[in-house]
């Protein structure tokens, strides 16, 4: 028998992004129960949430027309035991297994028989969507060594001073290929491209390391292909953290100043104060020597003189 589960949300893309990694975890059953999913959110975000939309029973909907009724799934609803305010801000709770018990608590509400166990989606279209774009902009988007999500949080959890991000993105740069979602003048960024949540998304999953402030860009990194293949993802955050252990939590940007130090550097450096100190140990010994010398060699120089005086008197 056909249902129809009526949802909400008014905030961030993020927040919609999140809902829609639940949709990925559901979509058999809804599909094989007849279960179809309204969701209502701003209009500013229909076009990238519907490339994340994994279910033709799913339709995205301006918010304006919400009407009366619905379930509203922010993450702060007091209607849920779990959300945010109780879990992460008074329990301390990381974020993505806050995540998995709202998400739990949503699917008893709505009377379906799934138990989420991670935060976690799987979407082959993101290998589709990577091999497009690599081709397309010819191996720009290969071989990366750091994503940097460098783009502003909307949310208050973060405080980004965007000088000193720059600085470190153009030394980063030197060294490595990198590509960050914010442009940086002088780094190639995911901007010149015009690239949606759901490209950096395909993205990620060839990238060696992420560098992430935490916005509304990084629930995509929530798929098993990256987070399976990338090495660390170094996030920037002073309120949430997450459990899932790819994921560092960082407060100060200069705890990455390591990777911006090349190590020839410090060899060259290594070599020139190995000379220095070789040449002063030299100067040292030198010096040591003469100053041994002269008061070792004094007596005998006056006993010569002594010798030579009295034989020329014998004379």
């Amino acid at each position: 028998m056909k249902r129809i589960i009526k949802l909400y949300n008014k905030y961030h893309l993020g927040d919609q992004i999140f809902s829609f990694i639940l949709f990925y975890n559901i979509k058999k059953y809804i599909e094989d129960n007849e279960i179809f999913i309204d969701y209502y959110c701003e209009n500013m975000y229909h076009a990238q949430l519907s490339e994340f939309n994994c279910s033709e029973n799913i339709r995205i909907l301006n918010i304006d027309e919400l009407g009366e009724g619905g379930q509203n799934i922010w993450i702060n609803n007091q209607e849920f035991t779990n959300n945010h305010n109780k879990n992460c801000i008074e329990q301390h709770e990381h974020f993505d297994i806050f995540y998995v018990k709202f998400f739990n608590e949503f699917l008893v509400k709505q009377n379906i028989p799934i138990i989420i166990e991670t935060l976690e989606y799987t979407d082959p279209n993101l290998h589709e969507r990577y091999n497009t774009l690599d081709a397309k902009h010819k191996g720009k988007y290969s071989n990366v060594d750091y994503l940097i999500l460098n783009s502003n949080p909307f949310s208050g959890q973060y405080n980004k001073n965007d000088n000193e991000w720059n600085d470190f993105i153009k030394k980063l740069g030197l060294n490595h290929k990198i590509i960050t979602t914010e442009k940086v003048e002088g780094v190639p960024s995911t901007r010149d491209d015009n690239l949606t949540i759901k490209d950096i998304a395909s993205v990620s999953t060839r990238t060696k390391n992420i560098i992430a402030i935490n916005s509304g860009v990084v629930p995509g990194l929530f798929n098993s292909y990256t987070l399976n293949n990338v090495e660390v993802i170094y996030f920037f955050d002073d309120v949430v953290r997450y459990k899932q252990p790819k994921f560092k939590r960082l407060v100060r940007l200069d705890e990455l100043n390591f990777l911006v130090h090349n190590p020839e550097t410090f060899q060259n450096m290594g070599l020139v104060n190995s000379n220095i100190t070789a040449i002063t140990v030299s100067f040292f010994f030198i010096a040591m020597f003469t100053i041994f010398y002269n008061n070792i060699s004094r007596p005998f120089r006056h006993l010569k003189k002594q010798f030579s005086i009295s034989n020329k008197r014998k004379l």
